[in-house]
C-alpha cells in the first residue's frame, strides 16, 4: 500500500486506472466502507482487488469522502467497474446499493455484469454454518489473523490468550481516541483502516476461487441454476429496498399517538395497583415482589405465566407490554425510519440459518 502522504488519492485512484489497462482483469472483489448500515449513510470509501497476470492480488483504495476531486474519484471507480465483467462481492446487495447512491454503479452496468457473491456461494454448500466474512478467511482460507495476548484482568489475569488481530488493533485506536465502536469505523484513522479494508477484498477474491470451483465439482446442475438465481434476486431486492414503501404518515401519526396514550394509561394503572411510583416493568425480581405483596407467589413473570393468573396486576402488565410493544417496536420505529414517507428495509436473502428470507431496519439518520 503507498504512504498515504506521498501518494493522494486521486493519483491512487488514477494509477489503478493505468493498472486495469494494463492487466485487464476477468473478475474484481469489490466492498465499500460506510458511515452506518442505513439506506441513505452513504459510503466513505470502496475498495478493489483484482488478480494480475503474474498471479499477484492488486489491491486499491478509493476514498469517497475528501471533497477535493471526489466527483474525479468515483468517475474512475466506475470506469474500472463498467470494464471489468465479472464483480465478486461478500453480501453483494448491500454494496451495491452504496455504490449506486454515489453514482458508481446504475441500472445499464447491474444488467450487463455477471454478478458473484461469496457469502451465497458458501449459504449453498453449508447453509447452516457461519458466513462472516472474517470467518470464512480463517476457516476456508485458513489465514490465521490472531495475536497472543495477556488477559488484564479477572480470574485468568497473566495468562496469555489468542485473540482476532484486527480487533484488537482497532480496539486500541479507539482507546486511545476516546471512541466507542458504535461510533463508526469511519473515525478511525486511514492509515490504520485501509490494511484491513484492503483485506477485505483480498479476502473475497480468495474465496471466490475456491468456493465457486466447489460449487461447480457438486456436479449437479440444479445448484449452479439456484445460484444463479439467487443473484438475480439480488437485484430485483434491491429495487425493491430503493422503491420503498409509501406509509400514511397521517394514519401512522394518529395511531401512533393513540398508543402512546395506552402507553400511559396502562402504566398509571399499574402504579395504582401496585403503590410502587418508581417500578420497572423490565425488572422480574421487582415485579414477582409486587405479585407477593398481593399475595401472589410466582417464579416467573413471562407472559404464558402472567395468563395462567386471575388477577388484575397480571392482567394490566399483559395489556402494557402489548401496547408498549406495538407502540416502541412498530409505530414509533417506523416514524424513525421513514423519510419523505417512505421507508427502505433491507430485505436478507441468505442470513437466516434456516434459509427463508427476513429483513431488518434500514435507519436513516
Amino acid at each position: 500500500m503507498p504512504r498515504i502522504r506521498e501518494f493522494r488519492y486521486t493519483r491512487w485512484a488514477l494509477a489503478a486506472i493505468h493498472a486495469v489497462i494494463e492487466d485487464r482483469p476477468e473478475i474484481v472483489a469489490v466492498d465499500t466502507e460506510t458511515t452506518g448500515v442505513g439506506f441513505y449513510d452513504e459510503p466513505f470509501a470502496a475498495t478493489l482487488t483484482w488478480r494480475a497476470p503474474t498471479g499477484e492480488l492488486r489491491s486499491w483504495y478509493f476514498d469517497l469522502e475528501e471533497p477535493e476531486n471526489r466527483d474525479v474519484r468515483i468517475m474512475l471507480l466506475r470506469d474500472i467497474l463498467h470494464d471489468t465483467p465479472k464483480w465478486v462481492m461478500h453480501n453483494s446487495k448491500f454494496d451495491l446499493q452504496k455504490l449506486r447512491l454515489v453514482g458508481a454503479v446504475d441500472d445499464e452496468m447491474l444488467e450487463r455484469v455477471e454478478l458473484h457473491d461469496t457469502q451465497t456461494m458458501y449459504v449453498l454448500l453449508d447453509e447452516n454454518g457461519r458466513k462472516g466474512l472474517k470467518h470464512l478467511a480463517a476457516t476456508v482460507l485458513k489465514v490465521d489473523d490472531t495475536i497472543e495476548v495477556e488477559v488484564k484482568s479477572g480470574p485468568n489475569k497473566g495468562m496469555k490468550k489468542r485473540v482476532p488481530k484486527e480487533a484488537h488493533q482497532l480496539a486500541a485506536v479507539r482507546r486511545k481516541l476516546k471512541l466507542k465502536k458504535e461510533d463508526g469505523y469511519h473515525l478511525l484513522p486511514r492509515e490504520v483502516l485501509i490494511p484491513y479494508a484492503l483485506k477485505d477484498t483480498e479476502f473475497t477474491l480468495r474465496l471466490y476461487e475456491e468456493l465457486f470451483p466447489r460449487l461447480e465439482a457438486l456436479g449437479d446442475s440444479r445448484v449452479l441454476e439456484l445460484y444463479r438465481e439467487f443473484m438475480e434476486l439480488k437485484l430485483v431486492l434491491l429495487d425493491m429496498e430503493a422503491d420503498g414503501f409509501k406509509l400514511d404518515m397521517d394514519y401512522l401519526s394518529e395511531v401512533t399517538s393513540e398508543y402512546g396514550v395506552k402507553v400511559i394509561e396502562g402504566w398509571d394503572k399499574i402504579v395504582d395497583l401496585t403503590d410502587w411510583h418508581d417500578l420497572n416493568p423490565q425488572s422480574p425480581p421487582q415485579l414477582l415482589k409486587a405479585f407477593a405483596k398481593r399475595g401472589l407467589k410466582l417464579s416467573s413473570t413471562a407472559e404464558a405465566a402472567l395468563r395462567e393468573i386471575d388477577d388484575d396486576l397480571a392482567t394490566a402488565l399483559l395489556q402494557y407490554r402489548s401496547d408498549k410493544k406495538i407502540h416502541t417496536t412498530y409505530l414509533t420505529a417506523l416514524l424513525h425510519e421513514q423519510r419523505d414517507g417512505i421507508v427502505h428495509p433491507q430485505f436478507n436473502d441468505d442470513a437466516a440459518r434456516t434459509g427463508r428470507m427476513s429483513s431488518s431496519a434500514a435507519s436513516n439518520n
